[in-house]
């Protein structure tokens, strides 16, 4: 019962009313530089489309595989965390605009992985089809102060607190799902407790989708709206008790 009455509440009330209609229409037009921003709205639209992915997956059963979508949330949070570690203003600049240029990097880098490919007569008709949509070749400029991202695990180290344990027993367990491997595959030899595996997911996805939208209002100088979003993480736990 608890796990019905958590879909519908996360569909109505998280997502429509409080996400769609009191976040999302107010992060435009901050005093912050814009990469940071930038990143904050990647960060929510981005784990807002993975909440509702997660939340159809729940619907038909498939916990585990909405477990393993919960993990590129908690991911995320990581991330968006690093950033707003940064002492200050100018620090959170820097490292939400390494973000941004680190990924533009990596594009580039991969383009000419690409190029060595076709050079040994490999994936041909495939570097043909990505050549004739003109990618750019060329990499952004480097933003000043420029920081390379650590990996998770040094993010979430440097982070401490409840973020290292989410890292080395969630992301952990749940990586052991999303990658072949013989830890993971008992899971499929077994007849699986649906209610259980969906209540785990659901238990991951919403406070990573919550922790994140505090952090980004926290960014963007929002912080009127955290009563609104502690009430609706309180609804969601009590749901869950009533189960």
């Amino acid at each position: 019962m608890s796990n019905s009455s958590q879909l519908d509440f996360i569909q109505t009330d998280y997502l429509h009313v409080f996400v769609g209609q009191s976040v999302l229409p107010k992060l435009y037009g901050s005093a912050n530089p814009a990469a940071i921003d930038h990143v904050c709205l990647f960060f929510l639209k981005k784990a807002t489309r993975h909440l509702e992915a997660i939340r159809t997956l729940c619907r038909h059963e498939f916990g585990e595989d909405a477990l393993i979508l919960g993990r590129t949330m908690l991911e995320h949070c990581l991330y968006l965390e690093h950033i707003a570690a940064g002492a200050d203003v100018e620090q959170r600049r820097i490292r939400a605009e390494s973000f941004v240029y680190d990924g533009d990097r990596q594009r580039v880098e991969k383009l000419k992985e690409l190029d060595a490919l076709k050079a040994a007569g490999k994936s041909l008709s495939w570097i043909a089809g990505l050549q004739s949509s003109n990618p750019v070749q060329e990499v952004s400029p480097e933003p000043l102060g420029f920081q390379r991202l650590p990996n998770l695990k040094a993010i979430a180290t440097g982070l401490g607190g409840e973020w290292e344990s989410y890292y080395h027993f969630v992301y952990w367990s749940v990586s052991k799902l999303a990658h072949p491997s013989g830890l993971g595959s008992r899971t499929y030899t077994a007849d699986p407790d649906s209610e259980a595996e969906v209540s785990r997911a659901l238990a991951l996805a919403f406070p990573m989708h919550a922790y994140l939208t505090r952090t980004v209002l926290e960014l963007l100088g929002r912080a009127d709206l955290f009563p609104a979003l502690d009430e609706r993480m309180s609804r969601f736990i009590n749901l869950d008790s009533q189960g």
